[in-house]
């Protein structure tokens, strides 16, 4: 146990969202008992009236506990409803926030690379500082220390900036002949 392997970031987020397709899973099977309580409390009170109006006090009482063990459960079933639409949301919310947090890395990368190709037009690299320094600040906002994270922001800048290189190329040569 000294020598426990870390956990490979792919399989603790495909665990990850595993655990998001069981929550919504579970969630639309309480949603679907949900409807088919309420529908069994309404046709519960609709027999309730009837008997009611036919007299039937003794029936009348043993629907009536069968009506609050079912109102009962309803209301059981909806506080679980709301605690997964909570886990649900912020499941979600955790896989935005990490996908949100690659891309403005991979942004801020590729400003600051793109910062010495807009040297000597004022008004275009004043606009690229301050979308890195905004870059710079999303990501202090996000907390993004993971160094994993900027070694692969950092390459696949790299790989963008040497596609936009080589179809700049291109393209001028295209104008030129």
């Amino acid at each position: 146990m000294i020598f426990r392997r870390k956990p490979d970031k792919y399989v603790i987020r495909r665990k990850y969202i595993r655990m998001l397709y069981d929550l919504k899973h579970l969630h639309s099977r309480i949603k679907v008992y949900i409807a088919r309580l309420e529908s069994r409390i309404s046709d519960i009170e609709s027999k309730i009236v009837e008997l009611k109006y036919r007299g039937d006090e003794l029936r009348v009482k043993g629907y009536m506990k069968t009506l609050d063990i079912y109102k009962e459960v309803l209301k059981r079933l909806k506080i679980v409803d709301y605690a997964l639409e909570y886990l649900l949301t912020k499941t979600e919310t955790l896989l935005l926030i990490e996908s949100m947090s690659r891309q403005i890395n991979l942004f801020k990368y590729i400003l600051t690379n793109i910062k010495d190709y807009v040297k000597g037009f004022p008004d275009i690299e004043l606009i690229v500082e301050d979308l890195i320094e905004r870059s710079n600040e999303l990501v202090d906002y996000i907390k993004l220390d993971n160094k994993d994270l900027d070694i692969k922001a950092s390459n696949e800048a790299m790989k963008i900036l040497e596609s936009a290189k080589v179809l700049a190329e291109s393209k001028s040569d295209e104008v030129m002949s």
